[in-house]
């Protein structure tokens, strides 16, 4: 538990946890050079597994995190930070029961409560998530993975992921590499609430940084980010930029100029120059985007600029229908044709004809569109997708892409439950969690 300045907080996280009902563990608490009453409130608690440390020096957040880490001596780590707390008495078991289960997840997380925001982020179900390039993207959104106090994870996976790195990127960077090496298991009960106020770190990091830059940051310094094709980089990056393109869309929609400076401001801490996202035409459209931005147009004038533009048919489609299209969409031609795989659109009769009028680089391969219907439950065949009412889809012959905007993050995790992979049998056109 690194820890500063959280004197107050101190006496309700170390009951949530002397209270769990595991018990087998040690408490490792390093204070970074706190002026308040920390030591006392630590010394106030008599449990032998607590080991109190102080820093000479405010050696900074991620150093402090570090030293948690080299003092801890267990086979599993988890962090709690200081003002976060366990949402009941059985979250250590919970989580300890979910890491003997699934032995190969080098990472556990869980759902996260956020009180004072009135919002829980989870997933839909419990759900295994296999190492690799998948799982990378999928980390690209901040409550896929959750924040360190969320995990648990292995003493094992830190000669891949490396102590933290001295960065507000620090987080990004150690989850990113976790999954990419180390399959991950994410329990859906929020078994963490966190405490939102002007001193969370977090808050203070994405103020700076905003998420989408504070990952793209990160992405050149993974160890494997070289050995990532052109187009999986790509996929990163492209990922992160159209997640700001939709938070200007809300702010046009709710005609709050506020809220389309930020979005603008977090496009430019990501690509500063507009330089990265290749092409003349992609950069003359960001470039009129900003002009109008810049100049105070009326949020009617920007929406109908970007709903006409010809430069880019996902953006245009991003304010038109108000989802973005995965980059993973335009290398479909080039994936499906010599595995002679037919695409079924999948999604209710609005969402199929959007993906069909956007990408007419796929009319040539959609041989179905299929309106929502539910799966049958626990399948473990991945040859083919039945449905309950009998009907089914062979993954030999077929690629699925969710086009259903409502059903589909539960949808996704069936399929990944059942062994489908990402890419591979089916696409999402939009990353809803």
């Amino acid at each position: 538990m690194p820890t500063f300045q959280r004197a107050a907080h101190l006496k309700e996280v170390i009951p949530s946890i002397l209270n769990q009902t595991f018990q087998d563990f040690e408490i490792i608490i390093v204070d970074n050079h706190s002026t308040d009453d920390t030591a006392e409130i630590v010394a106030s608690f008599k449990d032998e597994r607590i080991h109190f440390y102080q820093n000479e020096r405010n050696i900074g957040a991620a150093r402090n995190h570090n030293r948690c880490l080299l003092e801890a001596k267990g086979t599993y780590i988890k962090f709690l930070h200081s003002d976060d707390r366990f949402t009941t008495n059985r979250a250590l078991e919970k989580l300890y029961e979910a890491a003997i289960l699934y032995p190969e997840a080098g990472l556990l997380t869980c759902g996260a409560a956020y009180p004072s925001m009135g919002k829980i982020l989870t997933v839909p179900f419990d759900h295994k998530r296999t190492k690799g390039f998948a799982a990378l993207r999928e980390s690209m959104t901040v409550h896929n993975f959750g924040l360190p106090s969320d995990w648990l994870f292995k003493r094992e996976i830190l000669p891949y992921t490396g102590l933290l790195i001295d960065s507000h990127v620090c987080d990004c960077d150690f989850v990113m590499k976790a999954v990419y090496y180390y399959d991950c298991y994410s329990i859906a009960e929020p078994l963490i609430e966190h405490l939102i106020h002007d001193g969370n770190e977090t808050l203070i990091a994405n103020r700076l940084n905003g998420w989408e830059a504070m990952r793209f940051k990160a992405l050149p310094s993974l160890p494997f980010y070289s050995e990532l094709t052109m187009e999986m980089k790509a996929v990163l990056s492209n990922y992160l930029h159209m997640s700001i393109i939709s938070r200007l869309l809300q702010g046009l929609w709710q005609e709050a100029y506020p809220n389309l400076v930020l979005g603008v401001l977090d496009l430019l801490k990501l690509d500063p120059h507009l330089t990265y996202f290749q092409g003349e035409d992609r950069q003359k459209l960001l470039s009129h985007l900003l002009e109008l931005l810049v100049d105070r147009s009326k949020p009617s004038t920007i929406y109908e600029f970007m709903v006409n533009q010809t430069f880019s048919k996902p953006y245009s489609h991003t304010f038109l229908y108000g989802f973005a299209f995965n980059y993973q969409l335009y290398s479909l031609t080039k994936k499906l044709k010599p595995l002679n795989k037919k695409i079924v659109v999948y999604g209710d009769t609005a969402d199929c004809h959007y993906v069909r009028e956007a990408l007419p680089e796929l009319k040539d391969l959609i041989s179905e569109v299929m309106e929502v219907k539910a799966l049958q439950p626990e399948q473990k065949n991945a040859e083919k997708i039945v449905f309950a009412d009998g009907s089914f889809i062979p993954t030999k012959d077929s690629f699925l892409i969710l086009a259903d905007m409502n059903s589909m993050a539960s949808t996704r995790y069936q399929l990944q439950r059942m062994g489908l992979v990402e890419g591979q049998h089916f696409l999402p056109t939009r990353e809803l969690f």
